[in-house]
């Protein structure tokens, strides 16, 4: 009974994900030809919401056993490559939003994450043995879950570049554009420098602290 659970979770989690993705060609939102960049005046609004909760229910059944998270982690990480081809290549392909906006490249920095964590926790799933040390407060689970950790930081390094971007342009927005019908077009300028110095400063952190991290482990085990 176990082993055909586990041959199920997999394949229903890919199969809920891949349902999203047949929703999102039916209901216009991918695009191979949309050259007049006019293609979002013809998506099909309820299809998206369905493929928005068949993704996320995918992603549910994954959580619950490692090999789907393995293998919906896999397809999001085909999902990302795919992207990245049709972008550069295909002036017409359209998927949710236009890319000369920006907000397809972050959906592909943010697939690109959820498909690192998906297959870190499939590769390194917790042990139930870590759990059991997590309860009783000892601070030595998940000690070689580096995989995962690494996964949670790069995550953490995003969210903080997102932010300090934005940051800089509401920044740079409030101190240089006194006109409301100025156009701040060094706006997006000074995000991008804010966040290029968020990226680095964040990952420098990251490090730090999971040198402490791993120096207080083998303390408690000396």
């Amino acid at each position: 009974m176990t082993n055909q659970t586990h041959r199920v979770a997999p394949s229903a989690a890919v199969g809920l994900f891949g349902l999203g993705l047949a929703l999102l060609g039916v209901g216009r939102f991918v695009q191979l030809n949309d050259n007049s960049g006019f293609g979002g005046e013809e998506w099909i609004m309820p299809l998206g919401v369905l493929a928005l909760l068949a993704a996320l229910a995918s992603l549910v059944v994954a959580a619950q056993d490692s090999r789907a998270r393995l293998w919906l982690g896999a397809v999001l990480a085909a999902l990302v490559a795919l992207l990245v081809w049709q972008t550069t290549t295909n002036p017409g392909f359209r998927f949710i939003w236009a890319g000369s906006e920006g907000e397809l490249v972050m959906l592909q920095v943010g697939l690109g994450l959820l498909a690192l964590v998906l297959l870190a926790t499939g590769f390194q799933p917790r042990s139930s043995r870590e759990v059991g040390r997590a309860g009783r407060g000892s601070g030595a689970g998940g000690a070689g879950r580096w995989m995962v950790r690494g996964a949670v930081s790069l995550c953490c390094c995003a969210l903080i570049t997102y932010v300090a971007a934005m940051a800089g342009i509401a920044h740079f927005e409030a101190v240089e554009c006194t006109d409301p019908d100025e156009m701040c077009e060094l706006a997006g300028l000074q995000g991008l420098v804010w966040g290029v110095i968020a990226l680095p400063a964040s990952l420098v952190v990251a490090l730090v602290i999971e040198l402490v991290l791993r120096r207080r482990r083998r303390q408690r085990v000396s």
